[in-house]
């Protein structure tokens, strides 16, 4: 399938702020297309639902470029080592072996018990916001509720919180090559932590992960470094884009809010919602062709990057009724806003936790809240995978 389809920067602005309409283009007419991003180079990007879901679980396409026959220079700084090599980068049947030892921590820790905490720093937050004009949403509330979230789970310290924002800061920076001091000051302080936990068990992820056993296999000490800084850079940056740009996609749609504070319950499924259409997750992370491949017309070769586009998918036609229609009661729901197959995020019910407790309580609190900027104002991060706002300036 050939089509003229201009170009389009997919970390402009402009982009970000709305992608929607350069997607349904693809889907109709280029639903295989080739680009090219900056700072990662050609890509192929697919973008109709069926063939999304395929690429997630073919294993045609792998996350580990080595095993399509890309050279990959293997770094000799440890740090760097430790980023490039963990759970969202594993083939099987290493990332089998990680994501069963992962999964058994886990579900060992748990996620319940957190609720209360998380209800409670919901309160303190917009307690904090209370008796203002204006916030900024994603400053006050939804950059630190998943922070403060995540580190609990994760076990670290209350009185280390204040570190995690530099440090997350770096590890996931799209504007360069990260501080090597200040990322080595947070996997040397998880390193420790490890360490610690092995020593000293606490009802924490971390001492689960550190006690994660098949057969006697376990996580290696930097397996463990790299599991545990996966899941808190995963588990932080997507549930911030899902609070705040689901926060802004109901103050856009007031029917569907009002909605909500009518009916509290629909808390769970307008979550849901969020993620579909407001794509906190615009692609899922890059995969690699093993072999050659024919898609709809393009040729596909061998060491080719795709970047299956999951804001694209969840707005196809073919899979959801009004696919551009924002409805919190909207069933049958089948996204993919947390991928598919063996990647499927892990920490996905954590951040539908949040974001539901963050949701029934914000606009039970502020209900007259409203957006205080024009929509087209609104400020994005310009990276590359994910979605999200770099501020949301909001009125009481």
């Amino acid at each position: 399938m050939t089509s003229n389809i201009a170009f389009v920067d997919l970390m402009s602005q402009q982009h970000k702020a709305d992608p929607f309409p350069y997607y349904a283009q693809l889907r109709a007419e280029a639903p295989v297309h080739k680009t090219m991003i900056h700072g990662i180079g050609d890509v192929w990007l697919i973008t109709r639902y069926d063939d999304v879901v395929a690429v997630l679980k073919d294993r045609r396409f792998a996350k580990d470029p080595r095993n399509a026959g890309r050279r990959v220079r293997e770094p000799e700084e440890w740090e760097i080592k430790i980023m490039s090599n963990n759970l969202l980068r594993y083939d099987d049947p290493n990332h089998r072996r990680v994501r069963g030892l992962t999964a058994k921590a886990l579900k060992r820790c748990g996620i319940e018990h957190l609720a209360g905490r998380i209800a409670a720093v919901t309160d303190e937050l917009l307690s904090a916001m209370a008796g203002r004009s204006e916030a900024d949403l994603l400053h006050d509330f939804a950059h630190p509720l998943p922070l403060i979230a995540i580190s609990d789970l994760m076990g670290i310290p209350r009185e280390d919180h204040d570190k995690m924002p530099k440090w997350i800061e770096q590890a996931t920076s799209p504007s360069g090559p990260p501080d090597m001091v200040i990322l080595s000051e947070f996997l040397r302080y998880l390193q420790r932590l490890t360490e610690r936990r092995r020593e000293d068990p606490q009802d924490d992820l971390i001492s689960a992960l550190v006690a994660a056993e098949s057969d006697g296999d376990r996580l290696t000490p930097d397996e463990l470094v790299a599991t545990a800084t996966a899941l808190i850079i995963a588990g932080h940056e997507t549930a911030v884009n899902l609070i705040s740009s689901g926060a802004m996609t109901l103050m856009q749609h007031p029917d569907e809010l009002e909605k909500l504070k009518q009916d509290p319950g629909l808390a769970a499924s307008a979550v849901e919602e969020m993620l579909r259409y407001s794509a906190p997750v615009e692609s899922a992370t890059e995969r690699f062709a093993v072999e050659d491949a024919e898609m709809h017309g393009a040729h596909i070769a061998r060491g080719d990057l795709l970047l299956a586009v999951i804001a694209s998918a969840n707005r196809d036609a073919e899979i959801f009724v009004d696919p551009d229609r924002f409805d919190i009661a909207r069933t049958p729901n089948p996204h993919v806003a947390f991928g598919s197959g063996a990647h499927y995020c892990m920490g996905a019910p954590f951040a539908q936790m949040q974001a539901e407790i963050a949701f029934r309580k914000l606009f039970e609190r502020f209900p007259a809240m409203t957006i205080a900027a024009p929509s087209d104002r609104l400020p994005w991060k310009q990276m590359p995978i994910l979605r999200g706002l770099e501020a949301l300036p909001v009125r009481f």
